[in-house]
């Protein structure tokens, strides 16, 4: 195993003390040399250092033979030992008389490794963890959300009178502040030597480095990505008389667990994206054994906020958990910027071409429907106090909460157009591709390339409650598959099954084109001969009185389509001047 996952454990101390190690104590000839020690002790070091993906002091105190001396853990090779330096450990314990271990010493520390693999951590542990992670951090991730906890903080102690803890703090606020304008200062310094080589050199490409570097500020967007959860909705009455509809059906309440699809893609975000800050915001913790293992993974390394519970916006009640997550997520990103990703938004790749915002963007989004104007919040982009978000946030003065998406997904399309200077706008398929629409090629086929696709949406509001098809229909396929695939499609488990299937219903819909091509052309036939028919009996029975007996006046414009119940193709776009005088609608 890496030593960089286990060395803030609590027990890393116990489980290492007995192992050996393969550790590099310096070269020979170019080469490098190990050696194999045994690990007397976990000690602290004089010096951070980084290790992996995180950062330490530790060292261990390693014995070979009668000597000992102290290594840090990033000289230790992940390599495994060879013979010949498992021979020259061999002959150096023998010569100095000192006795091998055991076979059973050697079974003990590897039962031992084995049961700290399925550690379960606590909620001590995770603390412990996070705090001892601080210790090492170089500067803030983010420095005005650490500042404004600081100060936070340094009320609470005034308000308890505890002076040594507001000392303490200030201290912290001090140094911190001073980082920041070390940091400032280094930054300014590297404008200045750029624009002195662009100013000697006439450096064209010198110069698009300083627009770059002093374009960082209101559209920096910070390597953090968001994630909602937990929203609450009102009661199941209440729902039923003002919640939204999706066409006619009424959108159902949040799931009472969280799910594996919801850990599969903090995961996802995580791996791909490699956020400098993991969050998740919620208003009632999640439960559910999915929930408990993403709050233990040290990997994933989440930062829970737990946020007041949104029920209304300017004076209009929430009652849906989405709406509700509607407003938490342009309050989040208002406050600290980055990315915001829906729990059913897998990440495919890094948003690092996205991030480094070259548009300047004050948001950024990506279509869902071009064709109808809609872009989806499900995957949003944006700087701290985005000018863009705020302008959505101040429409909800006309919410409508029976309207699923209209402040979500119909709205900021309009919006888009009209400040078309403060959005970047992708193509659907950067996030949305393949459409709820079409979301059989998500669960059932294996055909969509992904390739251009940053993440890919799951399309989790589009479910229906249907029975399972199969024993493996979990509640992410019931949840997430449209009636059609649930009730319809069956089981494929080969690519022959797939082929098969593929002709079906290509034959199937050959056959119902036809159909319908046949039904259209009788009807036609029986339209063209009734109307015909009908005027002329018009005509003879009307032609004493032609004068007198028209509704409509000469020259008005119209078509036979306006007064028909019937939608005849043959003269759908057939406008003509009213030049006779028939009655149309005879008594």
């Amino acid at each position: 195993f890496f030593l960089y996952r286990w060395c803030h454990s609590p027990f890393f101390a116990d489980v290492a003390k007995g192992a050996f190690v393969r550790i590099n104590i310096g070269q020979n000839n170019g080469e490098a040399v190990y050696r194999v020690c045994e690990i007397r002790d976990v000690v602290e070091t004089g010096k951070i250092y980084n290790l992996g993906t995180t950062r330490t002091n530790k060292g261990l105190r390693l014995k070979h033979g009668t000597n000992e001396r102290i290594f840090r853990l990033e000289y230790v090779s992940n390599n495994e030992i060879s013979d010949e330096e498992f021979q020259r450990w061999r002959e150096a314990m023998i010569k100095q008389g000192i006795s091998l271990p055991t076979l059973d010493d050697l079974e003990k520390k590897i039962n031992e490794i084995e049961k700290y693999k399925h550690y379960v951590y606590n909620n001590t542990d995770i603390t412990k963890i996070v705090q001892e992670k601080k210790r090492f951090r170089k500067a803030p991730i983010n420095y005005a959300v650490t500042k404004n906890e600081l100060l936070k903080e340094i009320e609470i102690a005034k308000d308890e009178n505890d002076t040594e803890r507001e000392n303490e703090l200030r201290k912290q606020l001090t140094e911190m502040e001073e980082r920041a304008s070390e940091l400032d200062r280094k930054r300014s310094e590297n404008i200045s030597v750029m624009a002195f080589r662009c100013k000697n050199n006439n450096c064209e490409d010198c110069q698009r480095i300083i627009s770059k570097d002093e374009s960082i500020g209101s559209y920096a967007i910070p390597n953090i990505v968001h994630f909602i959860t937990s929203q609450g909705d009102a009661s199941e009455a209440v729902l039923k008389k003002f919640g939204p509809r999706l066409g006619y059906r009424r959108m159902e309440r949040a799931p009472d667990e969280f799910q594996l699809i919801n850990y599969l893609v903090l995961l996802s975000a995580r791996n791909q994206i490699k956020p400098d800050q993991l969050y998740v915001h919620y208003s009632f913790e999640p439960t559910g054994y999915w929930w408990t293992k993403a709050k233990q993974d040290l990997e994933l390394n989440l930062t829970l906020n737990k946020i007041p519970p949104i029920t209304s916006i300017y004076n209009h009640p929430l009652y849906h958990h989405a709406h509700r997550t509607d407003i938490a997520r342009l309050e989040i990103l208002d406050k600290y910027g980055g990315i915001y990703l829906d729990l059913d938004v897998l990440s495919l790749k890094s948003f690092s071409s996205l991030t480094s915002n070259p548009h300047h963007a004050e948001a950024i989004f990506a279509w869902e429907r071009k064709k109808f104007n809609t872009i989806c919040n499900a995957v949003i982009i944006a700087p701290i106090h985005s000018k863009f978000l705020r302008r959505i946030y101040h429409s909800y003065q006309s919410f409508n909460s029976s309207c699923w998406g209209c402040h979500s997904v119909s709205l900021p399309g309009q919006l888009a157009n009209i400040y078309i200077n403060e959005v970047h706008i992708l193509p659907s398929r950067a996030f949305f591709t393949p459409s709820w629409s079409n979301i059989e090629e998500l669960y059932l086929y294996n055909r969509y390339n992904f390739k251009n696709n940053y993440a890919s949406h799951l399309w989790n509001s589009y479910r229906e409650a249907q029975e399972p098809r199969n024993s493996a229909a979990d509640p992410f396929t019931r949840r997430r598959c449209a009636p059609m695939l649930v009730t319809q499609t069956p089981v494929i488990n080969s690519a022959e099954d797939l082929k098969r299937e593929t002709e079906r219903r290509e034959a199937q819909t050959k056959k119902k084109n036809e159909e319908q091509r046949s039904t259209n052309e009788k009807n036609k036939l029986l339209i063209t001969k009734d109307t015909t028919t009908k005027i002329t009996t018009h005509n003879r029975a009307d032609k004493p009185h032609t004068e007198k007996s028209f509704t409509m006046t000469t020259g008005e414009r119209g078509s036979f389509t306006s007064f028909s119940e019937h939608s005849d193709e043959m003269f759908a776009s057939h406008d003509f001047e009213l030049d006779l005088n028939i009655k149309l609608f005879p008594d």
